[in-house]
């Protein structure tokens, strides 16, 4: 407004050179989680019979159980999975070492339905999703991003798919688990990044009592 100002000379000199911008610090800002029933809602929403719909699934539901980011689905290949032992390894991110996770009844069926039934086959590449259509190519992290946020409109939520892995970290503080076991599951190199979470807490009993009042 300032600058404004100055260009139609209604001030003598440019005052918005002296603003300081207000301090944004880090991990400042409450995450954003989705509902355990949202999630449920997310997954009811997609037909696996459809065309690309058992990829999706189980891309949704890696995200959602077991937190991780769209770049480590994208980086995942066949031989991280190890089915003998029920766990998934995820690739290095940001310097630190593989990422073991557990993988659950379901999430093993969804992805055992995907690449029996709709991953293209022969394929030269080792990545676990791959696009359904020519050219056949690995997704992105950018594609699995706006596949879950695609995936998430349709079943009529405005979210993003990082907001599956506040659930999912939501979820495992409900459940007391302590941090240093929630900064392992989530791949955090700084304890920092994990304390943010128990923002969510917060910001959920602040919205009950804001509730309980509107009650009276």
């Amino acid at each position: 407004m300032l600058r404004y100002l100055f260009s139609l000379g209604h001030l003598d000199r440019d005052w918005a050179a002296a603003l300081r911008s207000p301090p944004d610090y880090r991990l400042a800002r409450t995450p954003r989680a989705l509902l355990p029933a949202q999630v449920l809602r997310v997954l009811d929403s997609i037909d696996r019979q459809a065309p690309g719909g058992k990829r999706d699934f189980a891309i949704v539901l890696m995200a959602a159980s077991l937190g991780v980011r769209a770049s480590e689905i994208a980086a995942l290949r066949l031989e991280d999975l190890n089915w003998k032992q029920g766990v998934v390894r995820f690739p290095p991110l940001k310097g630190r070492h593989f990422l073991h996770l557990p993988l659950s009844r379901p999430l093993v069926k969804a992805l055992a339905d995907y690449f029996e039934n709709e991953r293209p086959t022969p394929s030269s590449y080792r990545h676990a999703f791959l696009r359904l259509t020519a050219p056949l190519h690995p997704l992105t992290p950018s594609s699995v991003s706006n596949l879950i946020a695609r995936r998430m409109r349709r079943a009529g939520l405005r979210a993003s798919g990082h907001q599956l892995r506040h659930a999912f970290a939501g979820e495992l503080l409900r459940m007391s688990t302590p941090f240093s076991t929630l900064q392992e599951l989530l791949g955090h190199t700084h304890i920092s990044s994990t304390r943010v979470y128990t923002k969510i807490d917060l910001a959920q009993l602040r919205e009950v009592a804001d509730n309980d009042g509107e009650d009276y």
